[in-house]
């Protein structure tokens, strides 16, 4: 799995009596291709307990040292490029690494880092504010020990996805009716203590495709910050920066925000396009998605990928209309300490496959909503307190199974049912070890009868 500006993660399951189980420890190495990038390390992290006869491991691309390299305690880098800006970042490690770096973004800015607002090297690189990203932007590529800083990683593709057929959910609807069709440009003016509102005489400004909309939906963009006493407010100035702002900013056009199957993905495909095209379809790039019911082509980027390095295929692609950044991947940034991140945390769901490898049991907190895109049988642990309520995804709905308490009468029970089943364990082996004692016996007395008559 890996996601643009984001992470980069290994997960496999392993036979435990395969040749190389003794291999498959903490801190060992996986070498895998990656769809787009060939040959790429990853360190395990983590080996599960055996299931039935199999071994989960978690590992991450050999990139994540960047979480344990310290940096000097104050750095300044003035009018820094992208080059500049990383290889200052590399030299200014406290310890030894095999780090390298590289970039083409020409985009410069003078960059300052301190401790511990910045902790160590992966807080320079994006996620907390006066990162290289944020400062100077661009889109990040691990190869393995090397840092790649490119002003555009992927490239436009000619695929085209058919939005409204296959692919249209709830979700996707609700991202199309969250978006404006007109902007109400403003100017606020503060002369002697008071404060004077100017419009437009014709108030609102339309993008095209206000047509497409049963009504129009209008947003207010204040453009106070483009007057001064050097540039002085007039109507024509106001409706050619609101008309500029239409245009650039494509108001109108539905932000996409989807996941999709390969095997989706190309049902979706537009008829005068080459299904295998989608093969070539990786991280960053940029594709079209046509929203039917509205005439309307937006464009999305491919901001997270899961690559099935055992047949050699992406299983699946995450497009967003933004940009992904380093927020949800840094480690200890001053971001965590946000509400909005504690609330995330909050209400985050967490999905575990089930025992049979066909569904998946979720969990998450009273409040999150349920999970999206269930498949029938699977099951949502849903805490509230030290209730948990458990339902089952019938096909179309979420049926409430059972409540129960984890702290009382739940535990209660569960330790009661292990301590039965431990009791039928311990006397069915000490079953077995009598029938073991008792055929050694038997064996021993043929062997002995044998030897007799010999």
């Amino acid at each position: 799995s890996e996601e643009l500006n984001g992470k980069f993660e290994l997960d496999i399951e392993y036979l435990a009596y395969g040749p190389l189980a003794k291999y498959l420890v903490n801190d060992a190495q996986i070498k895998v291709d990656t769809g787009d990038q060939t040959g790429q390390l990853f360190r395990i992290k983590t080996v599960g307990k055996k299931i039935d006869g199999i071994i989960p491991i978690h590992a991450e691309h050999v990139s994540y040292i960047i979480n344990d390299l310290p940096i000097k305690p104050k750095i300044f880098v003035p009018n820094a490029s992208g080059g500049l800006a990383l290889q200052s970042a590399l030299n200014n490690i406290i310890d030894n690494h095999p780090l390298t770096s590289f970039s083409d973004v020409t985009t410069a800015s003078d960059l300052a880092w301190e401790v511990p607002t910045f902790k160590n090297i992966r807080n320079i690189l994006g996620g907390v504010e006066g990162s290289i990203l944020d400062k100077i932007g661009g889109e990040y590529q691990f190869n393995n020990y090397q840092i790649r800083l490119l002003s555009q990683r992927g490239r436009y593709s000619n695929t085209i996805i058919a939005y409204g057929r296959n692919l249209t959910d709830f979700k996707k609807e609700e991202n199309i009716l969250e978006v404006y069709t007109s902007i109400y440009p403003i100017v606020v003016e503060s002369k002697d203590n008071t404060q004077t509102v100017k419009t437009l005489p014709e108030y609102i400004i339309d993008g095209e495709y206000v047509d497409k909309y049963p009504n129009r939906r209008v947003t207010i963009i204040d453009f106070s910050d483009k007057f001064n006493d050097k540039n002085l407010y007039s109507e024509d100035k106001l409706r050619k920066l609101a008309q500029d702002y239409v245009k650039s900013n494509k108001i109108g056009v539905p932000k996409v925000s989807m996941t999709v199957s390969t095997v989706d993905l190309s049902g979706a495909l537009d008829d005068s396009y080459n299904v295998e095209e989608i093969e070539s379809l990786h991280l960053a790039d940029t594709v079209k998605v046509f929203f039917e019911p509205l005439g309307v082509t937006a464009e999305a980027k491919v901001v997270g990928s899961v690559w099935n390095v055992l047949l050699d295929q992406y299983d699946s692609y995450t497009l967003g209309a933004k940009k992904a950044t380093f927020g949800q991947w840094v480690n200890n940034s001053i971001n965590e300490v946000k509400n909005e991140a504690d609330s995330a945390k909050r209400n985050a769901l967490e999905a575990v496959a089930s025992a049979n490898g066909k569904n998946t049991n979720y969990y998450g907190n009273s409040g999150g909503g349920f999970p999206p895109n269930p498949n029938v049988g699977d099951l949502y642990f849903q805490k509230d307190g030290d209730k948990t309520t458990i339902y089952q995804w019938d096909g179309s709905s979420w049926v409430n199974l059972i409540d129960t308490s984890w702290q009382d009468d739940f535990e209660a029970d569960l330790q009661e049912k292990l301590d039965q089943s431990k009791k039928e364990v311990n006397a069915a082996l000490a079953e077995k070890d009598e029938a073991i004692k008792d055929l050694d016996k038997k064996v021993t007395d043929k062997i002995t009868q044998t030897d007799t008559a010999v």
